[in-house]
C-alpha cells in the first residue's frame, strides 16, 4: 500500500526515526494539497492548477521515499522544489492571499534543518529569504490591489485553513523532533545500562578466570616442587657422583620453571612477569642451591617491559644453563666471581641478551659441550634467535638476538 510506512534497513536508530518524520510530513502534505485542490476546483479555477501541482509534487516525493532509503537527499530535494514552487506561485498568481505561503516556507526551513542539518538547512533558509524578498519587492503591491477586487469568503476560509494546517505541520515537525531526541536518549540510556551490566559480567568472569589461573600456576609450581623433592630424595640415596650431578642439574632446571609459575601467580598481571625481578631470584636460588663458598657478584640490567608466558620459560632455561655452568665450570679458581646480564629491547618484538662471566673455564667437560650447549641452542631456536659465544682467558661472553614470541 502506498501510504504504509516502508521498512528500510538503517544501522543507526536515529536514521530510522528521522525517516519516520520525513514519511509522516510527506503524507500530511499530500492530504492537505488534495483537500485544497478539491476546494479550488469548485471555487477558484486559477488556484486549482497550482494546488494540483502541489499534489503531484507531494505524491512524487512520497513515492521516492517509499523506494529510496536516503531520506536526507529526498528531504533536501523536497525542500528545494517546494521553495521554488511557492516562490513561483507568489510571483505569478496575484489573485491569491499569499500569507499561507509564508507559513509553509517557514515550515520548510524548519523541516530541512531537522532532516539535513546545518549546511543544507542554511541553504534552504537563504533561498526562502530571497523568495520572500522577491515577492515583497516585485509583486506584493500588485497582489494587495488584486486581492481588494477579487477576494471572496472562500479565499478567506481557505487561507485560514491553510495557515492552520501550516502551523499544525510546524507543530508536528517540532514535536516529532523532540520525540526523536527523547527516544534516542532513552535508547542510549538502555544501551549504556546494557553495557554497564555486560562490563560487570565480564569483570566478574575475568576475576573468576584470574583466580583460576593463579590457582593453576600455584598448583603447577607445587607439582614441580614435588618432582624436585623426589629427585632430591633419589640424589641423597644414590652415591654415584655422576648420577648425582645429573640429578642436581635437572633439579635446577625444573626449579627454574617452578619459579616462573611462582612469579606468575604472585604477579598482578597474569599474562606477564617482571623478568628482572625473576632473574635476581633465579640467580640467588641457583647460587644457594650450589652452596657456593665464595660470594658471587651479579648485575642485571634490562629495559624490557614485562615478558609473556610463551617467552619466559625457554628464556628461563637458557639462563639456568648459563648460570649453572658458570658456577660449575668457570668459578672454581676465581676469587671474585662475577656475572653480568644485559637485556636490551631492540624494537619490533626483538631483544638482545648478553651474558658475561669472568671465569677461567679450565676444565670444561664433554657433558657441558654436548648437553649444555645443545639445550641453549634448542631454547634459542624456540625464541627464533641466534647465539654467539666468545671465550677469553678471563671472560666468557654469550650474545643472543632473540624474539618475543607471545
Amino acid at each position: 500500500m502506498l501510504l504504509k510506512l516502508p521498512k528500510h534497513n538503517y544501522t543507526k536508530y536515529e536514521d530510522q526515526l528521522n525517516f519516520g518524520l520525513a514519511w509522516g510530513l510527506a503524507k500530511i502534505t499530500v492530504f492537505i494539497s488534495i483537500i485544497l485542490s478539491i476546494g479550488f476546483y469548485f471555487f477558484d479555477e486559477i488556484l486549482f492548477f497550482p494546488s494540483l501541482t502541489a499534489v503531484c509534487i507531494s505524491l512524487f516525493f512520497l513515492l521516492v521515499l517509499k523506494f529510496n532509503s536516503n531520506y536526507k537527499l529526498v528531504a533536501f530535494a523536497y525542500s528545494l522544489v517546494a521553495t521554488l514552487f511557492f516562490c513561483l506561485v507568489m510571483l505569478l498568481v496575484p489573485q491569491g492571499i499569499h500569507i499561507s505561503e509564508y507559513i509553509w516556507m517557514f515550515v520548510i526551513v524548519v523541516y530541512c534543518y531537522a532532516m539535513c542539518r546545518k549546511k543544507l538547512g542554511n541553504f534552504i533558509l537563504v533561498l526562502n529569504i530571497i523568495s520572500l524578498s522577491l515577492h515583497i519587492w516585485f509583486t506584493l503591491t500588485t497582489n494587495i490591489h488584486t486581492i481588494d477586487e477579487t477576494i471572496t469568503s472562500f479565499h478567506l476560509i481557505s487561507t485560514i485553513i491553510t495557515i492552520t494546517l501550516g502551523f499544525l505541520s510546524f507543530g508536528y515537525v517540532i514535536n516529532k523532533q523532540a520525540k526523536i531526541k527523547l527516544d534516542i536518549e532513552q535508547n542510549l540510556n538502555n544501551l549504556n545500562n546494557d553495557l554497564v551490566n555486560t562490563n560487570k559480567i565480564v569483570a566478574s568472569q575475568n576475576k573468576e578466570k584470574e583466580v583460576m589461573l593463579r590457582e593453576i600456576h600455584h598448583r603447577v609450581k607445587n607439582n614441580l616442587q614435588i618432582i624436585i623433592s623426589l629427585l632430591r630424595i633419589q640424589y641423597n640415596r644414590n652415591k654415584n657422583p655422576e648420577l648425582q650431578s645429573i640429578l642436581e642439574t635437572n633439579v635446577t632446571r625444573i626449579n627454574s620453571i617452578a619459579m616462573v609459575h611462582e612469579k606468575m601467580y604472585q604477579s598482578e598481571n597474569l599474562a606477564n612477569i617482571n623478568y628482572k625481578d625473576y632473574l635476581n631470584s633465579l640467580i640467588t636460588e641457583i647460587i644457594h642451591g650450589f652452596g657456593f663458598s665464595t660470594k658471587v657478584k651479579y648485575t642485571v640490567t634490562s629495559n624490557l617491559d614485562n615478558i609473556g608466558n610463551r617467552t619466559v620459560v625457554p628464556l628461563a632455561l637458557i639462563f639456568n644453563e648459563l648460570i649453572t655452568n658458570s658456577l660449575r665450570h668457570a668459578f672454581k679458581c676465581v676469587d671474585d666471581p662475577t656475572i653480568d646480564i644485559s637485556l636490551k629491547n631492540t624494537g619490533h618484538l626483538k631483544f638482545d641478551l648478553t651474558y658475561t662471566d669472568n671465569g677461567t673455564w679450565k676444565d670444561v667437560s664433554e657433558d657441558y659441550n654436548s648437553l649444555g650447549l645443545e639445550l641453549i641452542e634448542i631454547f634459542t631456536e624456540q625464541l627464533e634467535g641466534e647465539m654467539s659465544r666468545t671465550c677469553l682467558p678471563n671472560e666468557t661472553k654469550y650474545q643472543f638476538n632473540l624474539e618475543i614470541i607471545d
